[in-house]
């Protein structure tokens, strides 16, 4: 028994000196791989210290970004001033939490701004821009615009403010309208709302079909509107409406909503048109606290029937979306506030903060 206990042991240490010598060849031939000068981040690390410096694991280049060590504001794509905590970094667009149909291009909106701010004899200013490309009617085209209406004041009574009017909106190809080069006078050459937000209403969005010439037709000018439910404005939505010969069915998040006549001649196109108003007949009184307001596009899709795209602008950069669109510059009408300027860096921003304006 004893001679067995002696010969386990004997063999028992041999095997652990065995061990101790195998794992210390494998540790020396595995620090000789790791580059101490090049690279301090530990072993079997793929995050590179000197080109990343929000910690390891992140794979986002802070380069861009000027805030401060913690802050959660970006100085740089973000207008709305400090205490806001959006930040257009982190931000991938969660489509567990949005309502329209898409989710969107996490790289591009375009946010068109109303503000208090005198110019030529207005007391606002704001941007009004016009598609170059044009729209044809033909049965099964269909229009779509990702956007969000207006900023939500969170801890405000009156989380809208009142007098804005943003729009989404159409004009035939052939108005008179400036810079269209057309010779048919509104509203003989039509006009179709996609969506009207207005501050003061809180809840609904507003749809119409404006035609006729030299009035309305009764037909052409019947409102209707859509519940926002739990969702409101601030939110992601995709506006939409589809050509079907005779009618136009308006949509809302991919879903079909009001159907109105629509006598128009066929080959007939129209221009898609995105601007924030301020007052006017329909905007209503402004606030007495409104400093600024904004209506923001994710991007602008038109189909045809078999649903392939016609037309697009993403909204991703500033040249390509001057490229697709001009403005209207100067006072507008309705009796509305603003003037509305050319380009002005003030009231047309790029940016790519998917959450901004959701709630301040």
């Amino acid at each position: 028994m004893e001679a067995t206990v002696k010969m386990k042991m004997k063999t028992k240490m041999k095997m652990h000196w065995q061990w101790w010598v195998l794992a210390l060849f494998c540790a020396c031939s595995s620090q000789s791989t790791d580059n101490a000068v090049d690279d301090t981040s530990a072993p079997g690390s793929t995050d590179n210290p000197v080109s990343d410096s929000l910690g390891p694991g992140n794979t986002d280049n802070p380069v861009g970004d000027t805030s401060a060590p913690g802050s959660t504001d970006n100085p740089v794509s973000d207008s709305l001033g400090p205490g806001n905590t959006d930040n257009p970094v982190s931000d991938s667009d969660n489509p567990a939490t949005d309502s329209g149909s898409d989710t969107g291009a996490a790289n591009g909106v375009l946010s068109i701004i109303g503000r208090k701010q005198d110019m030529n004899g207005a007391a606002y200013t704001s941007g009004r821009i016009n598609s170059h490309y044009e729209v044809p009617n033909t049965p099964g085209t269909r229009v779509e615009v990702r956007a969000k209406m207006g900023r939500k004041r969170c801890n405000d009574a009156d989380p809208f403010v009142d007098g804005t009017w943003p729009a989404i909106w159409m004009l035939g190809s052939d108005a008179t309208e400036q810079n269209y080069g057309g010779n048919v006078v509104w509203p003989g050459c039509g006009e179709i709302d996609i969506n009207e937000w207005l501050g003061a209403w809180n809840a609904d969005h507003y749809l119409t079909n404006q035609w006729g010439e030299p009035v309305f037709r009764a037909a052409h000018n019947v409102p209707a509107t859509v519940p926002y439910g739990a969702d409101g404005p601030e939110k992601w939505h995709v506006y939409g409406l589809r050509f079907n010969g005779d009618t136009i069915t308006f949509l809302f998040n991919g879903a079909d909503q009001a159907t109105q006549t629509y006598a128009d001649a066929a080959g007939h196109s129209h221009r898609i048109i995105l601007n924030m108003a301020l007052g006017g007949d329909l905007g209503g009184a402004m606030a007495a606290d409104f400093v600024s307001d904004e209506i923001q596009i994710d991007w602008v899709r038109v189909f045809d029937a078999a649903g392939d795209l016609l037309w697009q602008d993403e909204m991703n950069d500033e040249a390509t979306t001057k490229a697709n669109w001009f403005p209207f510059t100067g006072r507008a009408y309705n009796n509305e506030l603003q003037y509305y300027t050319n380009w002005a860096a003030d009231n047309f921003e790029w940016h790519t903060d998917m959450q901004r304006g959701e709630c301040l």
